[in-house]
């Protein structure tokens, strides 16, 4: 096992542990310590293959930082395999309050084209729905009344990218994801 990060965090010091599997050479588990008040937290945070990437911010508003924890677990020469965590530190614990693994198909998003020049998002883990509407370069997927020419349902893959931001400027920071979308049979990256 060996330390590969380490950070001042508002919880205490945390920690980067990563062990290298026995069995398969480029595969990895990772485990997060946190140095808090002369105790050690450890959490299980995952096995990837590739790299990692990890951010300590505040995303909800509430006391202290948040972990996210990103990393790769694969790649077939297409939008590659994701896995992204968040963990909060309470109690004494550290918890993970997110994950998004495309290996295991969890995603939260249904997508789908509607009229006119409009997509739906609907969050699966709340319910809630938002409407945007389609523009530019995506609108080739939209015939001129608007209609979709396509498969309307929209697949989301997993996320490739977190970066926090504080976009309103109230201290509070805000999850910026990306990811891979298609239409119909991953045919339109």
């Amino acid at each position: 096992v060996e330390i590969t990060y380490t950070s001042d965090i508002s919880q205490g010091k945390l920690y980067l542990l990563e062990e290298k599997d026995p069995f398969y050479v480029i595969s990895k588990h990772f485990f997060l310590a946190v140095e808090k008040d002369d105790q050690i937290l450890l959490a299980q945070a995952g096995t990837g293959a590739m790299s990692e990437y990890i951010h300590c911010c505040d995303v909800d508003g509430e006391q202290g930082d948040e972990i996210l924890f990103m990393i790769d677990t694969g790649g077939n020469g297409g939008a590659g395999s994701h896995s992204t965590y968040v963990f909060n530190i309470n109690n004494n614990k550290i918890s993970n309050i997110y994950h998004s693994d495309y290996s295991n198909n969890i995603h939260g998003f249904s997508t789908k084209l509607i009229e006119p020049f409009k997509v739906e998002i609907k969050n699966n883990y709340t319910g809630y729905t938002s409407v945007i509407e389609v523009q530019n370069e995506f609108r080739i997927f939209f015939d001129e009344q608007g209609k979709p020419k396509v498969a309307t349902q929209v697949i989301f893959d997993c996320i490739y990218n977190i970066e926090p931001r504080d976009v309103d400027n109230d201290g509070i920071y805000e999850l910026i994801c990306k990811r891979y979308s298609s239409l119909g049979l991953h045919s339109s990256y």
